[in-house]
């Protein structure tokens, strides 16, 4: 039988760079990426302990050993750092933010903190507020107490938030999930770059170039036509509301809220 490790990194991160504004893989393999504490809890245990910084080498070589072990995570991040700077590969990953979406919907808050308000009795702690733009060597002995005591309490919340969910959810869908969370943290190609840049930018235009022809882009502003006004003729295609309104588009195409002049042709004829 595996055990069961719950892994819970606490980094560095300040206004621009944090995974809010930037992809796992980037923040993780970014040249300012630092880890400032470990959090670790193993199988249910009362006792948590917490690392300074990286998981101790004995760690390291028992959890990469020929019995590896099932990981609890709460994010891609943490398995991508225990990947990519330590080389460990678990046996299965269990994801805690994935098997929430499949459970409460992918809509739903699905934080650490919202998590423990809609399933647990205990709550996740704030510290991580106050390590905002602060590096490892920046915390006082007390300061990295309370860090420390953070971390823990997080590892406690993702166990018993993974016991739940791991009764309501199907084997095969655990397997889609550990994929998953592979995909990012032990990618097995490298694409060209360069030239996948170049299919994005050529997909594009011939998407524009698409909605341009059945009149879905506003011919002033370019912009999608969702509020276009609507035209009359599927053959006339009318600029958006707020480039209707302005004196260079009235001169170049007269008031678009009258009928179009294929209209007003017809109906002189018909009288």
């Amino acid at each position: 039988m595996m055990d069961t490790i719950v892994c819970d990194f606490e980094t560095y991160y300040a206004a621009d760079y944090t995974l809010s504004n930037m992809t796992t893989e980037a923040y993780v393999r970014d040249g300012r990426f630092e880890e400032i504490l470990l959090g670790v809890k193993v199988n249910d245990t009362r006792r948590s302990g917490c690392y300074p910084t990286a998981p101790p080498r004995s760690c390291e070589k028992k959890w990469t050993g020929p019995t590896r072990h099932s990981f609890v995570i709460t994010a891609t991040s943490t398995a991508s750092s225990l990947s990519h700077h330590h080389g460990i590969r678990p046996a299965m990953h269990i994801d805690t933010l994935s098997m929430a979406r499949v459970l409460d919907g992918p809509k739903a808050g699905n934080s650490l903190h919202d998590l423990c308000i809609r399933h647990l009795p205990g709550r996740q702690g704030d510290y991580v507020t106050f390590a905002k733009g602060k590096r490892a060597a920046d915390f006082s002995r007390e300061e990295r107490a309370e860090y420390g005591a953070y971390s823990v309490n997080d590892c406690e919340r993702t166990y018993d938030l993974a016991q739940i969910f791991l009764e309501q959810m199907p084997a095969a869908e655990l397997q889609v999930i550990d994929t998953v969370v592979r995909m990012f943290t032990e990618p097995v190609f490298l694409g060209d770059v360069d030239r996948l840049r170049g299919a994005v930018a050529t997909e594009r235009r011939r998407k524009i170039d698409v909605l341009r022809r059945i009149g879905m882009l506003c011919p002033v502003c370019g912009g999608d036509g969702a509020d276009r006004t609507q035209a009359i003729s599927p053959d006339l295609v009318l600029p958006c509301k707020k480039c209707a309104g302005t004196a260079s588009t009235r001169r170049s195409w007269g008031p678009t809220t009258s009928s179009p002049p294929c209209c007003g042709s017809t109906a002189s004829s018909r009288l």
